[in-house]
């Protein structure tokens, strides 16, 4: 099993380094717009959102894309297509959780397709195991 990739692919932005902005398109569909530039993402091929610093990198199957905004705004915006927060700083696209792990009292591993971990943080365990109809008991 391996974790969501700390270091990036190449993180795509404009020439002056400023971060897109992202909207919903159509059924299933992301768009992120920089200057002249916008990019289609069809909402399956979305892994995760992650905050680093001062923006929110959306893990795509190809690769990394920078907004200037915050994970709970994303989190708020996505949240209809399935985007799941599950740490302070993550948030997993839900239709690719395939399996929730316990191990002790207090720890909770979501497992996506592809095999990465993720940590779910304490205060996100409740929530993310009534989402998946999963008992508190494991």
């Amino acid at each position: 099993m391996s974790a969501i990739p700390v270091d990036s692919p190449a993180i795509e932005k404009d020439r002056s380094g400023a971060a897109g902005r992202l909207r919903m398109v159509g059924a299933g569909r992301i768009s992120l717009d920089w200057g002249a530039t916008t990019e289609v993402v069809p909402w399956s091929d979305v892994i995760s959102a992650r905050s680093v610093q001062n923006h929110t990198e959306i893990v795509t199957h190809d690769r990394t894309l920078k907004v200037h905004c915050p994970l709970k705004t994303i989190v708020a915006m996505l949240a209809s297509l399935g985007l799941v927060q599950v740490r302070r700083d993550v948030a997993v696209n839900g239709s690719r959780v395939r399996r929730l792990v316990g191990a002790g009292r207090h720890r909770l591993t979501v497992i996506l397709e592809g095999g990465a971990c993720v940590q779910v943080g304490r205060q996100f365990q409740r929530d993310i195991r009534a989402q998946f109809g999963v008992s508190a008991g494991g």
